[in-house]
């Protein structure tokens, strides 16, 4: 993961999707040419993966990533 941030690093770009997810948000938007979800990003990963409901609120998404992702840009930026 920190080589994939240390390519990435200098411009970084989070994304939450809605209640029925990512997918959804990307496949209603008729301004993309791309219906893929995970082509339309470097970088696609589930930071959730195995959390034991259907949902997972947006700000518990959030709060979840920056935790996770805090000590690595920490450690590229020194």
């Amino acid at each position: 993961m920190i080589a994939l941030l240390r390519t990435y690093a200098r411009h970084l770009l989070i994304v939450f999707g809605g209640v029925a997810g990512l997918e959804d948000v990307v496949s209603n938007d008729p301004d993309l040419r791309s219906k893929d979800t995970q082509a339309l990003f470097d970088m696609y990963l589930n930071v959730c993966p195995n959390q034991g409901s259907n949902t997972i609120r947006t700000e518990e998404a959030m709060l979840v990533t920056l935790s996770a992702l805090r000590p690595m840009l920490v450690r590229l930026n020194r």
